[in-house]
């Protein structure tokens, strides 16, 4: 009896989903079931899952009309019937030890949930890895020492209890369309008992591939800054939770917080067709919150900009900040970057 399921949400990724479902199939530990659930893609990805399902009786399909990541995910869940389950999104892969490092880890007395280590992998060839370390165990009083230190808000790399779910209803918000990852992990965390224990650090066991962070290509994502905020304010709340005090939690939320005001800030300007009035007021906004003040203050922000970009930040000079990406973004363009 397979104690693991690896939910696949599936949509118009007819390139990436054999070396995903390969790469599960040939896991180490054997005894899995993989949940292939076609969102109602366009492609050839619902007759690519029934040619997976004929070929291996590990591998299971659900083909439901198009709801969006979040839907797929709930309905994966609600159709688990192992101990365990996990995700894995049909563009990304995992290494041959992935199930068996989570199996082996989560079957250690008291565990809660586990997280692997992660490998990025850029199309121009950059590689980032987190939680890639010696296997190390947290109760809730060690969170901040490892929550800097692993991929905190996915939920590819992390091993979840089904009986937890389905005693609290846990589902994925399908009302957000950004850090829904987040919302739902944070959510899960808070269930964690006073004597309960992570797991986490490994190799780097899950291949998570990203876009090219300096592409032209990368879309503009409506509410992101709003997402953002939400899910620092639950990253508040779990800390909260967990007994800490904001003295504590000080460098790591204001680090947090810059890489949200950071990447918020570079979303706007890939919204093409917006007016300056527009970008501007959003940008003021972003200055002009809290969350950005504890970037600067707590010190977060020195860890993501640099320079004169850094200077005009700590200043909240809206306008020379805008002047200043209008420009940055120009050089990349000219010069191909």
């Amino acid at each position: 009896m397979a104690e693991i399921t690896v939910i696949v949400p599936v949509y118009k990724t007819e390139e990436t989903l054999p070396k995903c479902v390969e790469s599960l199939r040939k896991q180490t530990l054997k005894d899995i079931e993989i949940l292939l659930v076609d969102d109602g893609s366009p492609d050839q990805c619902g007759i690519l899952c029934d040619e997976y399902a004929k070929a291996d009786p590990r591998i299971r399909v659900i083909h439901k009309p198009n709801g969006g990541l979040s839907s797929v995910r709930n309905v994966g869940m609600e159709a688990v019937t192992t101990k365990f389950f996990t995700f894995c999104d049909s563009d990304d892969y995992v290494s041959p030890d992935w199930c068996q490092w989570m199996h082996d880890a989560i079957h250690k007395s008291n565990v809660f949930m586990t997280i692997c280590g992660v490998v990025s992998e850029f199309p121009d060839g950059k590689i980032v890895h987190q939680g890639v370390m010696p296997t190390q165990v947290a109760d809730r009083s060690d969170f901040l020492q490892m929550a800097p230190n692993v991929s905190l808000y996915i939920t590819c790399n992390k091993l979840f209890r089904t009986e937890l779910i389905k005693r609290h209803a846990l589902r994925f918000d399908e009302r957000i369309y950004r850090c829904e990852d987040a919302d739902f992990t944070i959510r899960y965390m808070k269930l964690m008992g006073p004597n309960e224990r992570i797991v986490y650090g490994s190799d780097p066991y899950y291949h998570y591939i990203r876009y090219n962070e300096n592409s032209l290509s990368r879309s503009f994502m409506k509410g992101l800054w709003d997402a953002e905020r939400n899910r620092l304010t639950m990253t508040i709340e779990l800390l909260d939770h967990f007994g800490f005090s904001k003295e504590e939690y000080a460098d790591f939320y204001s680090t947090k917080a810059a890489y949200s005001v950071s990447d918020s800030i570079a979303n706007i300007f890939l919204e093409k067709k917006a007016a300056f009035l527009k970008k501007y007021r959003e940008m003021d906004e972003i200055i002009s919150s809290p969350e950005f003040e504890a970037a600067i203050s707590g010190g977060g922000m020195r860890k993501v900009a640099q320079g004169p970009f850094l200077k005009l930040l700590e200043h909240k000079k809206t306008l020379l900040v805008y002047g200043y990406c209008i420009l940055s973004n120009l050089k990349k363009n000219i010069h191909g970057g």
